[in-house]
């Protein structure tokens, strides 16, 4: 083989690459969002998880059947429906089988299928058995009824519904996580009966307002169990954006000297937290003796702890223990599902129950629609067969004697070519009068229910009201009682700080050139607000305590955070803060301010006039080498960052003279980002040093601005700030027809 140039290879053509690579990117994004990774409003499955269920009950593993090892239902799922690795498929099966994951269990398993304590430990598929569970017939009971669509599958050599004839919500019964291309999914678990409460004041009467269906439910009901510690405005506000985080807390028992974990968050491993109290205790020094894994078949999760001391020092264990090992977990909920539209989208709790109550009353005019053709069927044939009944002599000289029986029937008598097949094919022991007696009995039955599903599908209220009472019905026969409970609490918040280290008033000053001294209390004499550094003037003063953190910022973006806690000790001693991080060699601290994990965030322009929002939380770093927050591209400098929490506007005023007051809504929010444009600032001009961001300022709507132009001074309320308001990424009007420096800040 000889070696060839790189100078010498055909490279495809930009544009041409582009026409090809883009077509074909979507198409696998929309096949993994609309075929591997998002569930279905209607059935609340992945397709996965439909076709391992429809291939489990064409091998007739119903609830009463006997069990059948797993192996044979993954092998006709991926044979038939799903060819993707049987190792994927297998971990989706065991998933609808373990109780501590899907509420409603969807497979009854036989053998070892994993525990709460390590749920990855389950046997191989060869040595397990499975059936669907009693709660399954709710999705699977009307499959042959022409209740749903049907689609080839994947070698077009069988069909597979497109979805599963639900009689209950089970996407929001038993929840659902996915995750696809550029969207996933988080849909929480909620109580049945909560369910179906919802869904039946909504068909009961479609006026209801969003707030109402809402209030039907409380917090979810997770399969793991424990505490929702939210308030339930907080929880419903949640409910009704189809977005957002529920803090979920583990359940404790206190017994003596003994504190027992009961419960943990869901998806939460057993295994993982025993391994994080033991680093925890020994890295906080908490006064634990001993710890104990007393989980048994009847206590899946119980976590024994000794604890010296009386049950105030078992209480503050516990909260390290909550903070530090994740014995408390923001779950995150984004209900984005594919709707009746075959569209992915964020729903909202009231849309799921109002789309899904329209799509079951489709699914149920289908099914008795389906049934009335039956009806109409076994009416005709009867009609049919009753005629042969009352002209028994000449239908039998007809057969004995016509060469076409069939055709001098339907020509004699009238009849179809089904009535007149089914005449033949009666048998002699069948032409008894009582035989006569039963067919019209059988007659005036299907009349009568022809009549009745007649009259139910003419009538809208009827069928609301049909499937109403098949939801409350399937609703009694699968209830399940409540294991998540809701008691609203404050988050715990703790920092890195040794649990014998009681939290202390102090003082902490840092200088110009980022070196840091610390003082007890908060009453400092002047005379101690100086360094023995050389070149180091006080810069900023914080008066804190010593479980908080100080957080630095780079000029290249990174933040790094400091716990006061590990500042060395000793009388008024003054050290870099370099010492406690790691700078890249072309880097350099230039802000520090005191770290709070709450409310707050932090607002990003730089000069080139970019800008984003992050959650203060986001910039916390628990390594020494920092956390990129800012990406500072090329040539820019990150402005001093602005701490907000309910401010609205943001003033930016550059050095051409121009002010641009933004709304805050209008900027992203983001964990990482080199920003999206503010203010228009001319790529040529920002070159030449002509123009820049010179300072930025974020204020209420009833703060007043004051802007420096040169020497003069102006004041702007509100009111006088509206000229000035533009949308983002604009060029903005020059201030007072100035062209001079403007800096602002608040009145």
């Amino acid at each position: 083989m000889t070696d060839t140039k790189i100078n010498d290879i055909n490279l495809v053509d930009s544009a041409e690459a582009h026409d090809y690579i883009l077509p074909s990117y979507l198409n696998y994004s929309m096949y993994v969002i609309l075929n591997r990774s998002l569930p279905n409003l209607m059935d609340g499955l992945k397709p996965v998880q439909r076709r391992i269920l429809y291939a489990m009950n064409e091998l007739k593993l119903d609830s009463n059947a006997k069990f059948k090892k797993s192996a044979r239902t993954v092998g006709d799922t991926l044979g038939k429906y799903h060819p993707h690795g049987d190792s994927a498929c297998y971990e989706a099966m065991v998933a609808m089988a373990q109780p501590f994951t899907t509420h409603h269990t969807l497979i009854d398993g036989q053998g070892n299928w994993g525990s709460v304590d390590d749920p990855k430990s389950f046997a191989a598929m060869r040595y397990t058995e499975s059936k669907m569970s009693l709660y399954t017939n709710s999705l699977l009971d009307e499959i042959k009824e022409d209740t749903i669509d049907w689609v080839p599958n994947f070698d077009g050599s069988m069909k597979e519904p497109v979805v599963l004839p639900a009689k209950l919500p089970n996407i929001l019964i038993n929840g659902v996580t996915g995750i696809a291309v550029g969207m996933a999914t988080d849909v929480p678990p909620f109580n049945l009966e909560e369910v179906v409460s919802a869904c039946s004041a909504y068909l009961k009467n479609q006026k209801i307002t969003d707030e109402e269906i809402v209030s039907n439910f409380g917090v979810p009901d997770f399969p793991s169990g424990g505490v929702v510690t939210d308030s339930i405005e907080k929880i419903h506000d949640v409910y009704m954006k189809g977005t957002g985080s529920i803090s979920l807390r583990g359940t404790y028992e206190l017994d003596g000297n003994m504190v027992f974990i009961t419960s943990l968050p869901y998806r939460v491993v057993q295994k993982n937290v025993l391994v994080k109290i033991s680093d925890t205790v020994k890295k906080y020094k908490l006064p634990v003796l001993d710890v104990i894994d007393d989980s048994d078949t009847d206590n899946p999760v119980r976590i024994g702890l000794e604890i010296k001391g009386g049950e105030s020092v078992q209480l503050e264990v516990l909260e390290v223990l909550f903070s530090k090992v994740g014995i408390e977990q923001n779950i995150k909920v984004n209900m984005n599902l594919i709707g009746l539209n075959g569209a992915p989208e964020v729903k909202s709790i009231p849309v799921i129950v109002r789309e899904w109550c329209k799509g079951r009353q489709i699914t149920f005019v289908r099914k008795k629609n389906y049934r009335l053709r039956i009806v109409n069927a076994r009416i005709h044939i009867i009609d049919g067969l009753l005629v042969a009944f009352y002209n028994l002599d000449r239908v039998i000289q007809i057969v004995r004697e016509s060469d076409n029986p069939k055709q001098d029937l339907m020509d004699e008598f009238g009849l179809s070519e089904i009535q007149s097949q089914s005449i033949l094919e009666i048998k002699l022991r069948q032409l008894a009068k009582l035989e006569q007696l039963t067919l019209e009995n059988e007659l005036s039955d299907l009349s009568k229910e022809r009549d009745e599903l007649t009259e139910l599908l003419s009538c809208d209220k009827k069928i609301k009201k049909e499937v109403r009472g098949e939801i409350v019905a399937a609703g009694k026969l699968y209830k399940k009682d409540r294991l998540t409970i809701h008691k609203e609490m404050q988050p715990i918040v703790l920092n890195d700080v040794a649990f014998v280290n009681k939290k202390e008033d102090v003082t902490i000053l840092v200088s110009g050139n980022f070196w840091l001294k610390q003082f007890k209390g908060h009453t400092i004499p002047d005379a101690s607000l100086t360094f023995k550094t050389p070149d180091c003037d006080l810069m900023s003063k914080f008066e804190t305590t010593s479980a908080e953190s100080l957080c630095f910022m780079s000029k290249q973006g990174k933040f790094f955070t400091i716990p006061i806690s590990k500042f060395p000790k000793g009388k008024a001693s003054e050290f870099p803060a370099t010492t406690q991080i790691t700078l890249e060699a072309n880097d350099s601290l230039f802000y520090s301010f005191e770290f709070r994990n709450n409310e707050e965030s932090l607002l990003f322009v730089t000069s080139k006039g970019n800008g984003f929002i992050t959650p203060m939380a986001n910039v916390e770093s628990k390594v020494t080498k920092g956390k990129q927050v800012l990406v500072v591209t090329k040539e820019d400098v990150p402005l001093t960052p602005l701490i907000i929490t309910n401010e609205t506007e943001l003033a930016l005023t550059t050095k051409l003279g121009r002010l641009v007051i933004l709304d805050v809504r209008d900027l992203n929010v983001s964990n990482r980002s080199q920003g999206t444009k503010l203010v228009d600032i001319k790529t040529n001009e920002y070159i030449n040093k002509e123009d820049c961001v010179l300072s930025c300022v974020a204020l209420k709507k009833d703060q007043t601005l004051v802007v420096y132009s040169g020497k003069k001074k102006f004041v702007l309320d509100s009111f006088k700030r509206d000229k000035y308001r533009i949308s983002r990424a604009r060029r903005g009007v020059y201030f007072e027809n100035s062209k001079n420096n403007l800096m602002a800040s608040l009145g």
